[in-house]
């Protein structure tokens, strides 16, 4: 420990520090200095919003990386469902040079969250090999645990150290993907790295796991600030979103893309029809969709509620989102999360979602929702019907436990405690 006591540690996330998932990484910072920490924050690009932030690139441009982006134009793309962002661990995404030269001091600890675009186990090694310190991955995804890939669309191979990897309809036991498993193992055997997930990444696929069945796990259930994610008055977001007073029921989803298989949206149209059929004409006038995202004009032919496309909608207007809503859907059939699980709780909205992901810790079981049997619409759809026709006194029960759920188990200082764990572990 360093600077009278505190604990130095640099947190490095690829992604956008201010828009989008990637701005988990500054609620993941806001919490250790919560702890006292003293926190580096290092990027793939500049943030105006956070100017104390390390960057390798100063803007996104076709000249960064063109050795590496030259080289991924003969790369094979891997089949619908599957997610690669670099080939050989060997050939990071961004030079460990260029990475090596923003780290200019000693820390206790390297947090990392996002990877894409700007690292592999080879900068791992090499930062470990210049720090000698503890090293704690916040799991986003799948891909710590694979030979690469980032969401395994049901591929077992992981478990048996990956080769044959059906992504590119491989046949061969030790290609790329198996060349990366075993160039990992000997990274983890060196830097023997802490890893935090949530119960359903940790339990389905991380214990099962060739590489990661002998790492140590810390559970996380999403850390969420409360200061930002709290219930908003109703008055104030049917005023803001301009909704009509006779909508009294609002079913909200959403996700980056709308598009996106992975977020089951074929399963959540069919739901919505199934809900649709089996209401009243007085239920159908009182119900509206609400959806975020990008693509929303690829659903919408198919919606038969009224509705209203938010698009891209900034984080300090989700809140709202979540707060005007009367339950949350979440549809993702191959997800390790999504946030917006908890982000939903915390605004004191019910969440209706598939066993999949967050909502194994954050809803089965929780009396936070209901959970359905994955990729059953029909069980999705009784979820659905369940919250909408609570009476008022029990509906409103179920908003305050809700509320109660996010802050004892998805708080900051829980989180923060978790990640000192981590690092002393």
């Amino acid at each position: 420990m360093r600077n009278n006591n505190q604990t130095d540690i640099l947190l490095i996330s690829s992604a956008s520090l201010t828009t989008g998932p990637g701005a988990i990484a500054m609620n993941i910072y806001n919490t250790l200095c919560d702890e006292g920490c003293n926190v580096d924050v290092l990027t793939l690009y500049e943030e105006p919003k956070f100017p104390k932030a390390k960057y390798i690139y100063k803007k996104k441009s076709r000249f960064n990386a063109i050795a590496f982006n030259l080289r991924r134009k003969f790369w094979k793309k891997p089949k619908d469902g599957y997610y690669f962002f670099y080939h050989k661990e060997s050939i990071p995404p961004v030079s460990t040079e260029q990475v090596l030269k923003q780290v200019d001091k000693d820390y206790d600890a390297v947090i990392i969250y996002f990877w894409q675009n700007l690292l592999s186990f080879k900068t791992v090694e090499m930062l470990y090999d210049k720090l000698k310190c503890k090293f704690v991955f916040v799991c986003a995804d799948y891909s710590p645990m694979s030979g690469g890939c980032h969401f395994t669309n049901e591929c077992k191979r992981f478990m048996t150290g990956c080769g044959c990897c059906p992504a590119f309809d491989s046949t061969d036991p030790n290609d790329f993907t198996h060349w990366n498993v075993m160039y990992r193992k000997k990274v983890y055997e060196k830097v023997k790295p802490a890893i935090i997930a949530n119960h359903y990444m940790v339990e389905y696929f991380f214990k099962k796991s060739y590489l990661l069945k002998d790492c140590k796990f810390f559970l996380s259930k999403n850390s969420i600030d409360h200061k930002v994610f709290k219930p908003i008055e109703k008055e104030v977001t049917y005023k803001k979103f301009q909704i009509p007073e006779e909508k009294k029921k609002i079913i909200s989803f959403g996700c980056q893309s709308l598009s996106d298989e992975r977020k089951g949206m074929s399963y959540l149209l069919d739901t919505l029809d199934m809900v649709y059929e089996q209401m009243t004409d007085e239920e159908r006038k009182e119900t509206m969709l609400m959806f975020i995202g990008n693509n929303g004009d690829k659903i919408i032919p198919r919606l038969k509620f009224d509705h209203k496309d938010l698009g891209y909608i900034p984080i300090s207007d989700l809140p709202a989102f979540y707060s005007i809503s009367t339950l949350f859907v979440c549809s993702s059939v191959n997800d390790a999360g999504p946030s917006m699980v908890s982000q939903s709780l915390a605004c004191g909205t019910p969440v209706v979602s598939f066993k999949m992901g967050a909502a194994l810790g954050l809803v089965l079981g929780q009396g936070t929702g209901y959970c359905a049997e994955l990729r059953n619409s029909a069980d999705l759809a009784a979820g659905v019907l369940k919250i909408l026709r609570m009476d008022s006194e029990e509906y409103q029960k179920l908003r305050t436990h809700c509320i109660d759920f996010s802050r004892k188990e998805c708080s900051r200082k829980a989180s923060g405690q978790l990640m000192l764990s981590a690092i002393q572990s």
